[in-house]
């Protein structure tokens, strides 16, 4: 399988002072590109990366940039395939994952870190449709939702 659609040599000469070593882009069908990243990464240079990306690669998709040396960046881009679902605003995270075992349970992430659902009503309202959709698939699975704008999120999932 071919982990890229396209791949790029950019030149983000907007950060060539950052230490920032890596970042991730989500750049939805319509409306602005979300970025992962551990610092700021200028809107004009997210912008011309996902118009470069553009000319390769139909919308949606994710890109994972990685700097080869000051200003010049290595460009992964991949289509995104799966469904986009409408969650609560204002969900306080970029990407929620929930993995429902065989046998039961429910483990649920925000960002990579653990939550409890309960003690939030955005994340129990989100993980209630997450699960919902999951289940109508699958008994046992792993449900990813990427956010690409406010609302609006990017989901995968994959039986268990």
């Amino acid at each position: 399988m071919r982990e890229w659609d396209a791949v790029l040599l950019l030149d983000v000469r907007e950060l060539e002072g950052s230490a920032l070593g890596r970042f991730e882009l989500v750049v939805p069908a319509a409306g602005e590109a979300v970025v992962h990243a551990d610092e700021g990464v200028p809107r004009g240079a997210v912008e011309r990366i996902a118009e470069e990306v553009d000319a390769k690669l139909e919308r949606p998709y994710e890109v994972l940039l990685v700097r080869t040396d000051g200003r010049r960046w290595s460009a992964g881009a991949r289509k995104l395939r799966g469904d986009t679902v409408a969650l609560p605003a204002g969900v306080p995270a970029s990407s929620l994952e929930i993995v429902r075992p065989p046998g039961g349970g429910l483990e649920v992430t925000a960002d990579g870190e653990p939550v409890e659902p309960a003690l939030s009503p955005l994340f129990a309202e989100a993980v209630a449709e997450l699960d919902g959709r999951a289940r109508e698939r699958f008994e046992s699975f792993v449900v990813r939702a990427d956010k690409v704008a406010d609302g609006s999120w990017q989901l995968t999932i994959d039986p268990l």
